[in-house]
C-alpha cells in the first residue's frame, strides 16, 4: 500500500512539475510576445527548415516567321510540386532544393482557304530538374511576424529526358472537299532540338509570415532567366491554296513567371532577444 501510494504521488508531482513547466513557457512566451509587439525589446532568430512547394510556372515563348504567333498561354502552363530547404538567420536566408521546371516551344497559325478556316497549333514541353541556390534578403517587417524578402539566386537544370522525339518531323493538315476527297491545305517539315543541361538566374518578391516558432507560410514570385534556346524548332512549311512557302522558327526557355505556395517547418529554432 505504502509503495502504491509513493507512486502515485511521484506521478503526480511530475504531471505538476510538467504543467508548472508548460505554464512557464507559456507565461514567458506571451510576456517576450507583448515587450516586442510593443517594441521594448527586439526578436531575431536562426533556424534552419524545410519547406515543401507549389507551384505554377508559365514559360516564355518567341516565334519569328509570317502569319505565326505565340500558342496561348494555358496551352503550356504547368503546375507542380518541390521541395525546398535551408538557413534562415536574422536578415538573410540561405535555401536550395529541387523541383522541376517545363521550358516550353510551339507556333499558332490560321489555316485559311475553301475547305478549312481555323488557327492550328502546334507545341512541345519537356521537364527539367531544376536545383536552385537562392538568397534572400529581408526587406521589410510591417510586425514581428510579417516580413517582405527580395532575393537572387542561380539554378542547374538538367533534362529528365521523358519527352523522346525525332529531330526531324513532317506533319499535314488536310481536309475534304464537298465530295469527300481529301485535300491537302499544308505540309510542315520541322526540326526540334533541345539542350541536355543549363544555367538559370533568376530574381525572386516574397512575402512571409510566421505562425509560430516552427511553422512559416510563404508567397512568392520569381522571375526567371535563361538561354532563350534551351528548346527550338525550326520549320518550312509549304501552303496550296495559295501556293506558298513559309519559315517559321521558335524558341523557348526557362525565361518565365513563376508563383510558388511554401509552408515551412522550422527545426534547430534559436530566438535571442535584445532591449532597443
Amino acid at each position: 500500500m505504502k509503495r502504491e501510494l509513493g507512486l502515485l504521488l511521484l506521478l503526480a508531482s511530475l504531471i505538476l512539475s510538467g504543467s508548472i513547466d508548460c505554464l512557464a513557457q507559456r507565461t514567458f512566451q506571451h510576456v517576450t510576445d507583448s515587450l516586442v509587439t510593443e517594441g521594448i525589446i527586439r526578436k531575431t532568430g536562426h533556424s534552419l527548415y524545410i519547406k515543401p512547394i507549389f507551384e505554377q510556372y508559365q514559360p516564355l515563348i518567341t516565334v519569328v516567321g509570317d502569319g505565326f504567333s505565340v500558342p496561348k498561354g494555358e496551352l503550356t502552363r504547368k503546375r507542380g510540386v518541390g521541395i525546398r530547404m535551408g538557413y534562415r538567420g536574422k536578415r538573410f536566408e540561405l535555401e536550395t532544393g529541387l523541383s522541376t521546371i517545363r521550358p516550353a516551344v510551339g507556333y499558332r497559325y490560321l489555316l485559311n482557304g475553301p475547305y478549312a478556316y481555323g488557327h492550328t497549333t502546334r507545341t512541345v514541353s519537356t521537364d527539367f530538374y531544376h536545383i536552385p541556390l537562392l538568397f534572400r534578403y529581408r526587406l521589410w517587417q510591417p510586425v514581428s511576424k510579417l516580413s517582405l524578402r527580395i532575393g537572387t539566386g542561380i539554378a542547374y537544370n538538367v533534362d529528365l529526358d521523358k519527352l523522346k522525339l525525332a529531330p526531324i518531323s513532317n506533319s499535314e493538315e488536310s481536309s475534304l472537299d464537298a465530295n469527300g476527297n481529301k485535300v491537302v491545305l499544308a505540309r510542315t517539315r520541322s526540326q526540334y532540338e533541345r539542350k541536355k543541361s543549363f544555367f538559370s538566374a533568376e530574381v525572386n518578391l516574397s512575402t512571409q509570415y510566421q505562425f509560430s516558432p516552427h511553422f512559416s507560410a510563404s508567397l512568392e514570385v520569381r522571375r526567371l532567366f535563361s538561354p532563350k534556346d534551351v528548346v527550338r524548332i525550326t520549320a518550312t512549311q509549304q501552303t496550296f491554296d495559295p501556293p506558298a512557302f513559309r519559315d517559321i522558327e521558335a524558341n523557348g526557355g526557362a525565361n518565365s513567371l513563376n508563383l510558388n505556395l511554401g509552408i515551412a517547418y522550422h527545426f534547430r529554432v534559436n530566438n535571442r532577444y535584445r532591449l532597443n
